[in-house]
């Protein structure tokens, strides 16, 4: 039988924001997800800091009508602005 006395658990911590994200997204109708999570549409992130710890994220930007929009992010601590503006589907 083992004995955990004197042990103590470490709980792992996420890390602390230190990334912050501010986003100019068009149209105004397009759905943001930043790492794979809703976080709004262009018309409510506008002017909003998104906060992450610095390293890899993914950004993607859709609309209907509209092609869509991804990208891979590696951020640095500090603030950065990221403007994305969706281009039309060409019609077929």
């Amino acid at each position: 039988m083992s004995s955990l006395a004197g042990c103590s658990a470490k709980t792992a911590r996420a890390p602390e924001p230190d990334a912050f994200v501010a986003l100019a997204i068009e149209p105004p109708e397009a759905t943001v997800r930043f790492d794979d999570r809703v976080i709004g549409g262009g018309a409510t992130v506008r002017g909003r800091l998104v906060a992450v710890p610095h390293g890899a994220h993914r950004l993607a930007v859709n609309a209907p009508g509209y092609d869509r929009f991804e990208e891979d992010l590696e951020l640095a601590p500090g603030r950065r602005t990221l403007t994305v503006r969706l281009t039309t589907t060409p019609e077929r």
